[in-house]
């Protein structure tokens, strides 16, 4: 199997920190919330064909970076496919919040967040509309998977609202869906250390 660290590190840090392989995005549609840069989409259209969808407030930096090789001529096959990775994941691209996601019900198979939601929510009436958005565009059988829960960084204030709007949005929720809390290991780039970190996995019934 192909070793996608180098090649693919956003790729790669998704998968690790999410808990999911190639075999979890491949043959459905994905959506990335709070996508940064989209190099999570472009890095999966890349290497698997996947077809990832990102919510992004601001996507100048992807569209900055698909400018740049737009204009570098071909070399030996490989930028043609980068290129149309960059096509791939920028056509997916919704520029706005996650609150007001413009999808039909029901369309992705998978939601994910990785570093973003919850804690980029600012507050109370935002995390729930925002997860309940997540939650609308989340098809029967899939899943919502947000990591971390907890910034590392975040004051114990911060801490306990995310956890507060947690609950209600479980508590919004039919009774019988499948709601885990798991815990892994991370790096924090900041001390060198390595944390304990938090991730949420909810199944749609």
């Amino acid at each position: 199997m192909e070793d996608l660290r180098y090649k693919h590190p956003t790729l790669t840090r998704y998968f690790h920190v999410l808990g999911i392989g190639q075999k979890d995005i491949e043959g459905i549609r994905v959506l990335d919330a709070g996508a940064g840069a989209l190099y999570f989409a472009q890095e999966a259209a890349y290497a698997f064909g996947a077809e990832i969808y990102s919510c992004e407030p601001d996507c100048a930096a992807a569209r900055a970076q698909y400018e740049r090789l737009a204009n570098v001529q071909s070399m030996g096959g490989l930028l043609p496919k980068l290129k149309q990775s960059w096509e791939a994941a920028l056509s997916r691209m919704y520029e706005g919040s996650v609150e007001t996601l413009p999808y039909e019900d029901a369309l992705f198979g998978l939601v994910v967040s990785c570093y973003a939601l919850p804690g980029l929510l600012q507050n109370e009436a935002a995390m729930q509309k925002g997860l309940s958005e997540l939650w609308r565009v989340t098809a029967p059988g899939g899943r919502i998977i947000m990591a971390p829960i907890l910034f590392s960084r975040a004051s114990m204030d911060e801490r306990i609202r995310i956890l507060e709007g947690l609950v209600r949005f479980r508590n919004s929720l039919p009774k019988d869906i499948e709601w885990r809390m798991s815990e892994y290991i991370d790096g924090d780039a900041l001390t060198g250390t390595h944390i304990t970190v938090m991730r949420l996995s909810v199944k749609k019934s």
